[in-house]
């Protein structure tokens, strides 16, 4: 009987624990300058992201970058 009462304040307790709002990872910005052309900055900016995506950053969650 003591042990049911225990449990049903534990299980009361559980649901009036104020919650906390999980906080958002940080989102890295990477920023370059070149003075190529645009088509040529493209062929670069595209080799970066599939170089990034290898090593598992995922571009808009763990990184962005500016031209």
């Amino acid at each position: 009987m003591r042990v049911n009462r225990l449990l049903a304040l534990l299980i009361l307790f559980g649901f009036f624990t104020p919650a906390e709002a999980q906080q958002p990872g940080k989102i890295f910005r990477i920023g370059f300058l070149d003075e190529s052309t645009a088509s040529g900055m493209a062929t670069l900016v595209e080799a970066f992201r599939q170089e990034m995506k290898k090593l598992g950053w995922i571009e808009e969650k763990k990184y962005r970058h500016r031209l």
